[in-house]
């Protein structure tokens, strides 16, 4: 008996000397792989999808878990991550998990094997005219002012831009100008061949209209403000910029003149100077600030007869967007396309901006750190993920910047960033000819014309469910 008792106190004693380290061990990230013959440190992989409750398969092996899940203490290498869900097409990628970090996948858009249109209106529209606002977009029956409409996507209802005895009826539309995020939109009409300024404004669900053509002696070029001060105006003549007050209907003309471009941001005017400097100050002129003073870099940079667009993406990044189509900024390389840029979008929480060709779209990231070589500093580069298109109007950022959406033609096209070296691309539907779209990332839903007869419809592009991105106090996000 005790011959047997030593031999089970050695056993037990044996079993809690190997046991136990591989326990602590395991409880810190590390588990024992026979294959390798030694201790590996493991990472872990987080998985969410929208729509969530969708099932997870790791090369062929099924989990109990759905998404959102946190798979543990896996082996570093290459996966095959397959996701299913009723409804919607199987997604597969190529997985790889490093030791010691967590393979993030928090932006995966499950896509429906058939796109479910929904639609919003009986009547029919020639045109959707998808302005800057956080909040409207216009749709217009034929080129009177008394056939368009603002439909505001928050209350999702349809509003007539006129009242119904109003005196500018029988006016036609020019052309529009807006701002991002901005509940006002200034418009230009043509009145018995006479050209008259309007501007619009949603207030509490309805559309208020004010006659501001006494502030415009002559035609604008452009025209801008601060989305958080719909009281002030900049119009740009071509090299001189007038100031115009709504609330007391004064202009102040030839404000700032010998101008090459502008832009407002956060209350404060940018200027680029005919002897190419740019400087920024407030609305008076005064604390100016000279944010580039260089004649030589100037002269490379903004030379010649072309006029800029100011885009101040945040407090220290500018984009500048030239009268051919050219897109500089004041990070390096400085200069990043020659010609031919019709738009951009900016993604504030990656600095990503994108912007579109006519056959090609392409990124900047401007989060991309610089890296010190022996002479040179790198800046971000153009990353192109969309070529050999027919005839691109408008791109979307998408979840966040995770995806692209873009209309090339009639075809809408969404295109998965993150995942890969080359973007997915799924396509979504077909529009109305020459009509554009609108995009909320708000809500995830696209509002189109549909082919036929131009009635209003959406599809929800992100499902409402989202997941939250989770923070991993162990490890690093990979």
């Amino acid at each position: 008996m005790l011959f047997l008792r030593k031999i089970l106190f050695y056993v037990f004693g044996l079993f809690y000397i190997i046991l136990c380290p591989l326990i602590i061990l395991y409880a810190f990230g590390f588990i024992f792989s026979p294959s390798s013959g030694g201790i590996i440190k493991t990472g872990l992989m987080y998985i969410s999808t929208a729509p969530s409750g969708a099932v997870i398969f790791l090369s062929n092996r099924r989990y109990t878990k759905k998404t959102p899940a946190v798979l543990q203490n896996m082996l570093p290498g290459t996966y095959k991550l397959k996701i299913t869900l009723d409804g919607r097409n199987p997604w597969e990628r190529p997985v790889k998990v490093k030791p010691n970090q967590a393979t993030v996948l928090d932006k995966i858009l499950l896509i429906p094997q058939a796109w479910r249109q929904e639609r919003l209106t009986l009547d029919f529209f020639e045109d959707l005219v998808p302005v800057s606002s956080d909040r409207f977009f216009i749709l217009a029956r034929s080129s009177r002012l008394d056939d368009y409409f603002v439909y505001d996507w928050r209350q999702e209802r349809l509003l007539p831009l006129l009242g119904v005895h109003s005196q500018f009826q029988p006016a036609k539309v020019v052309s529009f100008f807006s701002v991002p995020q901005s509940p006002g939109l200034a418009a230009c009409v043509s009145l018995y061949g006479e050209k008259k300024f309007l501007w619009l404004e949603l207030k509490n669900g309805e559309v208020s209209l004010d006659d501001i053509t006494v502030l415009f002696p002559e035609n604008p070029a452009r025209v801008e403000w601060d989305a958080s001060n719909l009281n002030e105006l900049f119009a740009f003549q071509g090299d001189y910029l007038n100031r115009l007050d709504i609330e007391n209907k004064a202009v102040y003309p030839k404000y700032i003149e010998r101008l090459k471009g502008f832009g407002v941001f956060n209350r404060s005017l940018y200027i680029l100077r005919d002897i190419n400097t740019l400087e920024r100050m407030n609305y008076d002129k005064g604390s100016s600030e000279i944010l580039l003073e260089d004649p030589i870099l100037g002269k490379f940079l903004f030379g010649g007869k072309d006029t800029y667009q100011i885009k101040p993406l945040s407090d220290d990044i500018i984009a500048f967007l030239g009268s051919r189509g050219q897109l500089l900024s004041n990070r390096l390389p400085h200069r990043f396309i020659d010609k031919g840029v019709l738009g951009t979008a900016y993604d504030e929480p990656s600095k990503r901006l994108l912007f579109w060709q006519k056959d090609r779209v392409g990124f900047i990231d401007f989060s991309a750190e610089k890296t010190t070589g022996a002479n040179f500093e790198k800046g971000p580069s153009v990353s192109w993920i969309y070529e050999g298109g027919k005839n691109i109007s408008q791109a979307f950022w998408v979840y966040g910047g995770a995806y692209a959406l873009l209309k090339d033609n009639e075809d809408i096209i969404l295109l998965e960033l993150e995942t890969g070296p080359k973007p997915y691309r799924h396509n979504i539907i077909k529009v109305k000819k020459k009509t554009a779209v609108y995009y909320s990332d708000d809500t995830g839903k696209l509002y189109y014309l549909e082919p036929e007869r131009g009635k209003l419809y959406f599809i929800e592009i992100v499902p409402k469910s989202r997941i939250v991105p989770m923070n991993f106090p162990n490890g690093n996000n990979g």
